[in-house]
């Protein structure tokens, strides 16, 4: 992380191109939002699930760890646990729309 708050864009392959935690956050949250309605169980999977996968692809361990503080303070975690379950959360939550609809 630089001295004024920015990491590497995990969504750019470009050496240089930075990004704040913040806005990456603010992407993800963006890119969950179609197809989750109003279901926040749906939403919620979806961003942690690509922060995680965000994460995994900064190299540098400060980026990583910038990444993770800033998504603890909006409230998401990405750990295996936490994505394990907002994954049971958002299958359980299909589950019961699937069986309203029948």
């Amino acid at each position: 992380m630089t001295r004024d708050g920015f990491i590497t864009n995990p969504r750019l392959g470009q050496p240089g191109c930075l990004i704040t935690p913040r806005r990456l956050i603010e992407q993800a949250e963006a890119l969950a939002t179609p197809g989750s309605g109003q279901h926040y169980e749906l939403f919620h999977a979806r961003v942690v699930d690509q922060l995680r996968g965000w994460c995994d692809a900064l190299a540098n361990p400060d980026d990583r760890e910038a990444l993770r503080l800033a998504a603890g303070q909006r409230g998401y975690a990405f750990d295996d646990d936490s994505l394990r379950a907002a994954a049971e959360s958002e299958s359980d939550l299909l589950r019961e729309l699937q069986a309203d609809m029948l």
